[in-house]
């Protein structure tokens, strides 16, 4: 009898606790007219020993439990961020952003699926230019001591005082090499001061230098091959030096300024990405070279004087071209 007595004044202590934790406690009403205790409150937080330590791995995505406060015990679950690219992204968003990558254009992307991350576009690299108004021309040959460097001088002293910044490397170049001597003398002959020739260096080419290049003149196809390879969204903006001339060949000065003249007032790396973008579109319209050695610059780099001497009239030749694009970008 006396146990019996003990054990249920013992119950009636325990309900009274319980009842009076349940007056006391904060209450939301939720959908149906129910209400829900809730068990984190932002200025009294439960005691570590009040908490499921299950639920701290849930998931990875739940927000903070005092986010959540007056709502219901378990986490919410936010959307992961979507990557603009994969699931999530619109058709239509994805065929523009497809255009821009095609002609080499930065693209600023928004999604809306980025809820609980930062808000900032994600931009890719090829921005640089569209951002401060300069234009990267980049020549490529074999070794960065014969052709790139005389079409680099050269292209260099025509836009100078320009926003046109000209440089060079090669696919195999060795660093820190001079130019030979019979560079150094040729290009002199077109103008180029033999002073400025002696201070230039060779450098490998470089998949970040490609990538900033609004325009890439390679000295043969097979140069030209391996800056695709090495990033393939440059394909509309990388030609060979006289392939650039061959497609130009016909094409008035008028239809030029008609593909530019919507971009009257963008940045000049807009421009010359649709001119380029124009231009490359001709690749599928035009015949090729019924030899197409025509579009390669023939190396002279161990060869005869009379090779250097062909070698710089072809790339004095095909230069004008390049030069006549740049100029509508600037303009």
């Amino acid at each position: 009898m006396r146990s019996k007595g003990k054990q249920s004044s013992r119950a009636h202590a325990v309900n009274g606790v319980e009842n009076e934790a349940q007056k006391t406690a904060p209450h939301h009403e939720i959908a149906g007219g129910q209400t829900s205790a809730c068990r984190t409150d932002p200025d009294h937080p439960a005691s570590p020993g009040d908490q499921d330590p299950a639920k701290h791995h849930e998931d990875e995505h739940a927000l903070p439990a005092a986010a959540v406060w007056g709502l219901n015990a378990s986490p919410i679950r936010r959307p992961p961020e979507v990557s603009p690219t994969r699931r999530g992204a619109s058709r239509s968003w994805r065929r523009d952003q497809l255009q821009l990558r095609r002609r080499g254009l930065a693209s600023l992307v928004w999604h809306p699926s980025n809820l609980a991350g930062s808000l900032k576009p994600h931009r890719t690299v090829e921005a640089h230019s569209l951002e401060v108004n300069l234009l990267k021309i980049l020549f490529v040959c074999t070794g960065n001591i014969c052709r790139s460097p005389i079409a680099e001088q050269l292209l260099s002293r025509r836009f100078e005082g320009t926003k046109i910044q000209v440089d060079s490397a090669g696919t195999r170049a060795r660093a820190g090499v001079g130019m030979t001597p019979e560079a150094i003398q040729f290009a002199g002959d077109v103008g180029v001061p033999v002073a400025s020739s002696k201070l230039h260096r060779s450098s490998l080419i470089s998949t970040a230098r490609l990538v900033t290049a609004d325009l890439a003149l390679a000295m043969t196809r097979e140069h030209r091959r391996q800056l695709v390879e090495m990033e393939p969204a440059a394909v509309r903006r990388v030609f060979t030096l006289r392939e650039l001339d061959r497609l130009l060949d016909g094409v008035s000065d008028g239809e030029l300024e008609e593909v530019v003249h919507p971009y009257a007032a963008s940045a000049p790396a807009l421009r010359l990405a649709q001119l380029l973008s124009f231009v490359a579109s001709r690749r599928g319209t035009l015949l090729p070279p019924m030899d197409s050695g025509l579009d390669d610059v023939v190396d002279p780099f161990g060869r005869s004087v009379e090779t250097y001497r062909v070698s710089v009239r072809q790339i004095t030749e095909a230069l004008p071209a390049a030069e006549r694009v740049l100029r509508l970008a600037l303009a």
